[in-house]
Formats: C-alpha cells, sequence, structure tokens
C-alpha cells in the first residue's frame, strides 16, 4: 500500500465516524430515553422533592417555564440524593469469636512414653490429669476428666490422639527419649 492510499482509508474511516456519531446524535433527540427514577429512590429524597415543587409553583397556577424549572430541579435533587459513594464490594463476613476452651486443646492426656512393636501392637504411655498412667494400645481408648481419647497413630517419639472429633498430637520432648534409634 502507498502512502496516498493509506491517506483515503484514515480520511473514509474518519468520515463514516462522523456520520455514526451524527446519526446518533440524531436518534437521541429524535426518540428521547424516559428513565423511571422515582421507583429506586429512598423516601427522603422524594420528601426533599415535594418541598421543591411546593416553593416553585407559579402563584397565578399556569404550568409554563416554572414547571419545567421545577421538574429540572426535582430531577437534580432525586440524582443527587442517590448513594453514590456505597462501596462496589460485599465487606469481608465476620468470623465468629473462638472461645479459649475451643482454640486450645482441653484434654489433660500427657505423653510420657511410647512403644514400638510391629505395627499393630504399639503402644503409647499416657498420663491423666490425676497422676495415673496408662499403657493404651494402637485404636484404645481412655477416659479423660472431660471425655474419651483414642489413640490413632503412636511413632518414636510422638502419638496421635483423637479427642471430640479433632486429631491431635503429642510430641515428647528429647529429653525424655530413653533408648530411642535417632
Amino acid at each position: 500500500m502507498n502512502p496516498r492510499r493509506i491517506q483515503r482509508l484514515i480520511y473514509l474511516a474518519a468520515a463514516s465516524a462522523a456520520i455514526a456519531a451524527a446519526a446518533v446524535v440524531a436518534a437521541g433527540l429524535w426518540f428521547p430515553a424516559g428513565v423511571a427514577v422515582d421507583e429506586a429512590l429512598p423516601a427522603a429524597a422524594n420528601e426533599a422533592t415535594d418541598t421543591v415543587q411546593d416553593e416553585s409553583t407559579a402563584p397565578d397556577g399556569s404550568d409554563g417555564a416554572a414547571t419545567e424549572a421545577a421538574a429540572s430541579l426535582d430531577r437534580l435533587y432525586q440524582l443527587t440524593s442517590l448513594d453514590l459513594r456505597r462501596p462496589l464490594y460485599d465487606p469481608p463476613p465476620s468470623t465468629p469469636v473462638e472461645s479459649a476452651a475451643a482454640a486450645a486443646p482441653s484434654h489433660s492426656i500427657q505423653l510420657i512414653g511410647t512403644v514400638i512393636e510391629p505395627p499393630d501392637r504399639s503402644y503409647a504411655i499416657l498420663q491423666r490429669a490425676d497422676g495415673s498412667i496408662a499403657f493404651v494400645p494402637l485404636g484404645g481408648t481412655i477416659d479423660d476428666v472431660v471425655g474419651p481419647v483414642k489413640v490413632m497413630a503412636v511413632e518414636p517419639r510422638a502419638a496421635t490422639i483423637e479427642y471430640r472429633g479433632a486429631s491431635h498430637t503429642l510430641i515428647l520432648p528429647k529429653e525424655q527419649v530413653l533408648g530411642a534409634v535417632p
């Protein structure tokens, strides 16, 4: 394409855009858009517009330019009373505050040792709040002050228990590990 042909295409595009713009303006003047704003307005906006209409009525009761000005002013008050500064997004949902009892496990069981045998014969050595000690096999339960505690898994330095449907891992401190293979 040579520069003269490109220039003609640019002029043609500009002319067609101008004609389209003129057609849109003519259609807008010929077919006015009637938008009903009254249904979406709050009650305060309707009260404000009622006072404006009472003040702007002509004394002789004529429906002239004063009525049109009042209608325009009424429309302006309606539009300015809309809440346009509200957030465009929903606020994050509020999270309920957890109580201290729900946040931390309230069982009083402590792990004081483990016995590792073939997979089905491992034991957890647990101590209750009253100081009594129990050898609990894998899958066994022990009664705590607040309910039953079930041993779900036993490892060399830890035991996983289930308490009130939640899983908790009890870890044996390193200084208490006797005869453990590193």
